[in-house]
């Protein structure tokens, strides 16, 4: 089991991001072996890992059930304490599908040259989610828990991970997916510049 952070960027995150990005680093240094998943979030394709205005937030699953936990690692973090981060909102999942779930343990992301996509999809339906394609990672549904920052939370009920040509091609396929089921909610896909953590097979940094 994992709790999801959705990490937002505040409006100085730009230039606080280049001051804490090396204590960043050195926190994630610490509490990797309870990542499975770390990793910037970008509005564009070809961000850079800081002093690009294209990032707007950080992703992560901490790899535990209980909510304490996960805050407790996420609070700690330099990019929350000096305002990188405006707000974290924390995410218990149900059951997780796709293809980096073998046996409930997620499996090493296939290598370049598709790039890797994070999909949240709009709060409105409490349906199921269905087994995820073939060609989605990682799905699973979101269970808002708790809000730490500055604004409301953000009401996301899906997560979705997928390899793609580029970003509007994965909105491409993520909007599908959703008429295709005949679903009224929206997604927001953010590009994933990089990753680490057990779910994507690195665990050092």
């Amino acid at each position: 089991m994992a709790i999801f952070a959705y990490c937002e960027d505040s409006t100085q995150a730009r230039e606080r991001r280049e001051t804490a990005l090396e204590p960043h680093m050195a926190h994630l240094r610490r509490v990797i072996a309870q990542v499975g998943l770390a990793a910037p979030l970008a509005n564009a394709d070809g961000a850079a890992m800081a002093g690009d205005d294209r990032l707007v937030g950080s992703l992560f699953a901490i790899m535990t059930d209980q909510v304490s936990v996960a805050e407790a690692v996420m609070s700690a973090d330099p990019y929350f304490s000096e305002g990188v981060w405006r707000r974290i909102d924390f995410y218990r999942t149900g059951r997780l599908s796709g293809a980096w779930c073998d046996d409930a343990r997620p499996t090493r992301a296939p290598a370049p040259p598709q790039a890797l996509y994070a999909a949240l999809v709009s709060a409105g339906n409490d349906a199921p989610v269905a087994d995820a394609p073939a060609d989605v990672l990682l799905a699973g549904l979101l269970h808002h828990a708790l809000s730490i920052g500055s604004t409301p939370a953000t009401p996301f009920s899906e997560l979705r991970l997928l390899h793609a040509d580029d970003i509007a091609s994965a909105q491409a396929r993520i909007d599908a997916s959703l008429r295709a089921n005949g679903d009224p909610r929206t997604a927001v896909v953010f590009a994933v510049p990089i990753a680490s953590g057990s779910m994507v097979g690195v665990g050092r940094i």
